[in-house]
């Protein structure tokens, strides 16, 4: 089925998706918060030498014993983030690339950024064909 307006033409599959990323509103981010026990941001956190002067807060919304991290010696420390590929590149693709190269230069901590076209196959059953394609 195909929904058309004027001359946009839109599948339904494209509209359900979109469906699926409306629900991701406060509430929901908020759940998962709670649910992967993640906490929310603090003024007295930091990474390296990045101080939360609104810093942090403002490229995350949450963390995971971010202060057992600064326990490391830097020595030791690594950054690592990283997508899966469903479709062309989008704007939170090129977010997760523009983060971890900021905390690699204002940080100095090691970084490595982690393509899973494996993870976008099984998070949502795309055809490894049109993965694969993206992914080259």
């Amino acid at each position: 089925m195909k929904i058309k307006h004027d001359k946009t033409v839109i599948s339904s599959e494209m509209l359900e998706h979109a469906k699926k990323e409306i629900v991701m509103d406060d509430d929901f981010i908020k759940s998962i918060m709670k649910k992967e026990r993640f906490r929310a941001m603090t003024p007295d956190l930091k990474i390296g030498r990045i101080r939360n002067n609104e810093v942090l807060s403002l490229k995350f919304s949450c963390h995971h014993d971010l202060n057992k991290f600064n326990e490391v010696p830097r020595r030791n420390q690594h950054l690592v983030t990283g997508f899966g590929p469903t479709n062309a590149p989008t704007g939170g693709t090129l977010s997760i690339i523009l983060r971890a190269l900021f905390f690699r230069k204002t940080t100095n901590i090691d970084s490595t950024i982690i393509i899973s076209n494996l993870g976008a196959f099984d998070s949502r059953n795309i055809n490894f064909e049109k993965i694969w394609y993206f992914f080259k």
